[in-house]
């Protein structure tokens, strides 16, 4: 039985989706590498790795590589519990401000997650939940615009 160590991703949805690019260096940091150290581990126990699977490898070590010449390793570990307060509310917030915009109210399982913050920590969460609704109200107002206006006939 072949194993199969990891499902394959391009680098764009490894960059925007996986380790993402709203995301704090130090967690970067840790996704790299742990992604990293299973296929070493894998490889270190003899599991075959096939040629989409080291291209994905290659893709996580040039991220990686991207950026330690950007940070230094000891701040990337060192900031890591530092980061992580505006790690989660940064992420807590998309999620509310894309329900307020689809359905006009944040759900419960995300208002319950937002409530485990502190009181301090729990405002400006609900700051930032207002902003990111308010942007991405106007970016898609604008998308919309420029649709609609592509659909009208030449001279109106």
């Amino acid at each position: 039985m072949k194993h199969k160590l990891l499902p394959f991703k391009s680098r764009y949805e490894i960059e925007n989706f996986v380790v993402g690019r709203n995301t704090p260096p130090s967690r970067k940091y840790k996704i790299l590498t742990e992604q990293l150290s299973a296929y070493s581990d894998a490889k270190e126990a003899g599991v075959e790795i096939t040629e989409s699977e080291l291209a994905y490898y290659v893709i996580y070590q040039t991220l990686l590589d991207e950026l330690l010449a950007e940070h230094s390793e000891e701040d990337l570990i060192a900031n890591f519990e530092k980061e992580e307060e505006a790690y989660w509310v940064e992420h807590y917030a998309e999620l509310a401000a894309v329900d307020l915009i689809s359905s006009g109210q944040i759900t419960p399982a995300n208002l319950y997650k937002i409530n485990k913050f502190d009181k301090a920590t729990f405002t400006k969460c609900v700051q930032r939940v207002t902003a990111i609704a308010q942007s991405l109200d106007e970016r898609t107002q604008e998308a919309e615009k420029l649709y609609n206006d592509s659909k009208l006939p030449k001279g109106m």
